[in-house]
């Protein structure tokens, strides 16, 4: 997996970088996952490039009561409030 450069953090935490550097971050990322990437156009497959690719695990929940929205979430070492399949806020 390519690296960051040139990322610096604020006093609050996030993450500043240029535009540039960002852009010249993700071809290079997109690159190494898969090689012939830019060769024609297609879409992402956005599931297989983080679960595979970045290593960071899935999941699917239903983010409201009457089952109305799905969402996923990239897990990492946080956790957000979801409701869970018995309609309850987990």
């Amino acid at each position: 997996m390519i690296e960051l450069q040139n990322a610096k953090r604020t006093c609050y935490g996030s993450v500043q970088v240029s535009d540039k550097d960002l852009e010249d971050f993700a071809y290079k990322q997109l690159n190494d996952y898969q090689k012939d990437y830019f060769k024609k156009p297609h879409a992402l497959n956005v599931d297989d490039f983080i679960e595979f690719y970045l290593g960071i695990k899935i999941q699917f929940y239903v983010l409201s009561i009457d089952g109305s929205i799905l969402g996923k979430t990239a897990l990492s070492n946080g956790k957000i409030c979801i409701i869970n399949e018995k309609n309850e806020i987990d």
